[in-house]
């Protein structure tokens, strides 16, 4: 369960009108609020986005608890967006369906595990665990300077190198 203990030191992620300041969630997960416009955490969304190929092939082979989840952005009791981990992700005639893997902390009504569906433009991040290791999570490593340092060290332990594999070909 080491997938689970370093995903919830980076628990959600907000982009609202708010500063980045830490904050903590239910059983210490953290979460942190950022700025629409943040340069870093934008760059880190899109390129997450680019390489979504990654994780849907990762996701369509099939290999088992291998801990993939897509982050995504669900509206926020705020009016912003709650950018949260979302696990068991099945593809729908409408797009995609899922339960909530953190405690949500600005989405009335719905708790970790609570079923959610959404769409392809609301995915901000992709993740997945292989050899020990978190490959993707492009958020999570935008978000390393932000967190406190006890969580960082724990994150940047569980990351890969780089957010992709190396290819063989």
């Amino acid at each position: 369960m080491i997938a689970r203990i370093c995903l919830a030191a980076v628990a959600a992620l907000s982009l609202t009108a708010a500063v980045a300041v830490p904050a903590f969630a239910q059983d210490g997960e953290a979460f942190i609020d950022y700025q629409s416009g943040d340069t870093e955490m934008n760059a880190a969304i899109e390129e997450a986005r680019r390489t979504l190929p990654v994780f849907w092939a990762r996701l369509s082979a099939g290999e088992p608890n291998g801990g993939e989840m897509l982050k995504v952005a669900l509206p926020a009791s705020n009016g912003g967006r709650e950018h949260i981990w979302v696990e068991g992700v099945t593809v729908t005639p409408d797009g995609f369906a899922g339960r909530l893997y953190n405690h949500p902390r600005r989405l009335p009504g719905m708790v970790q595990g609570s079923p959610v569906l959404f769409e392809a433009n609301q995915i901000s991040d992709w993740t997945y665990v292989r050899h020990d290791r978190m490959w993707g999570n492009f958020t999570g490593r935008a978000m390393l300077s932000d967190l406190p340092p006890e969580d960082a060290r724990r994150m940047r332990a569980y990351l890969s190198d780089t957010p992709l594999e190396p290819t063989s070909d």
